[in-house]
C-alpha cells in the first residue's frame, strides 16, 4: 500500500498520551479516543502526533511518533472500554480514531520543560521546523504571515526514519 504524500500544509493533531496504559492501548488496539466535546480540535486532521509526558522515561516531554487516522467512530466510552465500566465518564460520548501505520519522526520535537497539552492543531510543515514544542504556535503564525502558499513537495522522507 502506497502512502499518500505528506505536504507541508497537511493537518496533524498533537495529542497527549496521558499514561502508560493509554500508550499500551494505542499500540495494541490501534485506537485513540477523545471526548466528543473536544473532537473539533481533531476532526480536521488525518494524522495524530503523540506527545509523551513525564511517564515516558526514555524521551519525556517529546513527540517522536505519528500515526495516520484511518477511520473515526462516535461511541460511549463504556462500549469502547468495557473493562472501565466504573469510570466517571463511562456514559459520555467519545470520538474513537482507528489508527494506521505509526511512523517515527526523523527529528523529534522536544520540550525543554513540561507543557500542558491535550490537543493542538498544527501542520507537518510546522512540525518539521519546530526545534522545541513551545515554538509550534510561533512558527504557525510566522508561516501564515510569510508564506501563505506552501509547497506541494512530499515531506515523507524529510519527516520519517
Amino acid at each position: 500500500m502506497e502512502i499518500e504524500p505528506i505536504l507541508p500544509q497537511t493537518p496533524v493533531t498533537v495529542a497527549i498520551v496521558k499514561s502508560p496504559q493509554d500508550w499500551q492501548r494505542i499500540t495494541h488496539s490501534k485506537h485513540y479516543h477523545v471526548p466528543l466535546q473536544q473532537c473539533s480540535r481533531i476532526a480536521q486532521s488525518s494524522w495524530i502526533a503523540f506527545y509523551m509526558p513525564h511517564w515516558y522515561t526514555s524521551h519525556p516531554y517529546s513527540i517522536h511518533l505519528v500515526a495516520s487516522i484511518q477511520s473515526v467512530a462516535v461511541m460511549q466510552r463504556l462500549h469502547y472500554l468495557p473493562d472501565e465500566s466504573n469510570h466517571p465518564h463511562a456514559s459520555q460520548l467519545y470520538m474513537v480514531c482507528t489508527l494506521g501505520t505509526m511512523y517515527r519522526l526523523r527529528i523529534p520535537v522536544v520540550s525543554q520543560r513540561w507543557r500542558r497539552i491535550s490537543l493542538h492543531q498544527t501542520t507537518f510543515g510546522v512540525l518539521a521546523r519546530a526545534y522545541d514544542l513551545g515554538n509550534i504556535s510561533h512558527i504557525q503564525r510566522a508561516v501564515r504571515r510569510i508564506s501563505p502558499h506552501t509547497s506541494d513537495t512530499d515531506m515523507h522522507d524529510l519527516l520519517f526514519e
